[in-house]
């Protein structure tokens, strides 16, 4: 079942199966897989077995094509979702393992995935797109849990880990450096020292994302009963004014203006 650019399957692991020939589209992706019957071996490229069993959960990335997944009739539920959307962060070289006893998520996400491949007969435009990103945001949070639960990243890794935290709360208004850095096990300080390494600031890519998202709603045709205060606020700001004014300093037109356009555009594509 696709949901915009998450593939949620059912698989049957009765004989060897190739990571690859899993894959639904052009552009590196993740897979998670969450095993509900049975126990699965995961072979990886450099040979090494991993079984995993009923309840837990294994993701292979992009990076390792060419593991090998088999089992005796075992089952997982499955979700793919391009590599980009999680921001390197989790797309690893080696293969990832969740506990399903240890982790709080595994048992509602995979409640969640056997529930989306059964969709009412009558599903909006709304939904279907809601359907994508609540797929999307319980993957990456599981996914940034496992890997806290490793320890903290090393360096490389701590300023797409970030930005990936960034990206599944943008619409959290109460998101701040100092709570991103208790997530990262890094002090503030720390975290700031990363971003401007990289030419930017926690704040600044906290309230890039927050915009993204309001353009994104904005620029939707099926978000046009929504004021540009609800937007905002969907979107991790308190205001319709907050909002604009973000958008201002990032050299953005007005909420009202990026609307106004986009439906122009629209309309224009109609006729």
């Amino acid at each position: 079942m696709l949901y915009g650019s998450v593939t949620v399957e059912r698989h049957l692991f009765d004989s060897p199966v190739p990571f690859a020939a899993h894959w639904r589209q052009p552009e590196p992706v993740t897979a998670i897989h969450i095993v509900t019957s049975g126990t699965v071996t995961v072979t990886v490229p450099d040979g090494s077995a991993t079984e995993v069993r009923t309840g837990d959960a294994f993701v292979l990335s992009d990076a390792l094509v060419g593991s090998v997944v088999s089992a005796g009739g075992a089952t997982t539920v499955s979700a793919t979702l391009p590599s980009a959307l999680l921001h390197s962060a989790m797309s690893s070289d080696r293969l990832l393992l969740v506990d399903g006893v240890s982790s709080q998520l595994i048992a509602p996400i995979r409640a969640f995935m056997l529930s989306a491949l059964e969709p009412a007969e009558s599903e909006s435009s709304v939904a279907h797109y809601y359907l994508e990103r609540l797929l999307q945001e319980m993957i990456v949070g599981l996914l940034v849990d496992a890997h806290r639960s490793v320890g903290a990243p090393t360096a490389p890794e701590t300023f797409a880990l970030a930005l990936a935290i960034i990206a599944a709360q943008r619409t959290d208004p109460d998101l701040t450096a100092a709570g991103l850095a208790r997530d990262v096990h890094l002090s503030p300080r720390q975290l700031q020292r990363v971003f401007q390494s990289r030419g930017t600031t926690v704040e600044r890519e906290i309230r890039r994302e927050k915009i993204e998202h309001a353009l994104e709603l904005l620029r939707t045709r099926d978000y046009d009963e929504l004021s540009i205060g609800e937007i905002a606020r969907h979107s991790g700001f308190s205001t319709g004014s907050s909002l604009a004014r973000a958008m201002a300093a990032t050299g953005h037109p007005s909420p009202a203006e990026v609307r106004r356009r986009s439906a122009e555009q629209y309309r224009m594509r109609r006729d």
